[in-house]
């Protein structure tokens, strides 16, 4: 995931946490685009009138990035709806 910042996320967890994880196989070329639950803590409008959003992926699955964080600053057109 690529935040507001121009910063790269990873992810790292076992593959049922992630959509479509029937892609994530041992012999599967990495890194592989994801889809990762989060959930919506805020949102503002940034300078330009883009709409900022501060994201959580502690709930619903409590999946952190590789470096240990949990709350992200993206874009509304970054989210997709629930399944």
């Amino acid at each position: 995931m690529t935040d507001i910042h121009g910063h790269r996320w990873s992810f790292f967890d076992k593959p049922p946490v992630f959509a479509d994880a029937g892609r994530l196989a041992s012999d599967a070329s990495y890194p592989q685009g994801v889809e990762v639950a989060c959930e919506i803590v805020a949102a503002v409008t940034g300078p330009g009138g883009e709409e900022i959003v501060l994201i959580s992926t502690r709930a619903p699955w409590d999946i952190a990035s590789e470096e240990g964080q949990t709350e992200f600053q993206v874009s509304r057109e970054q989210l997709v709806p629930t399944r």
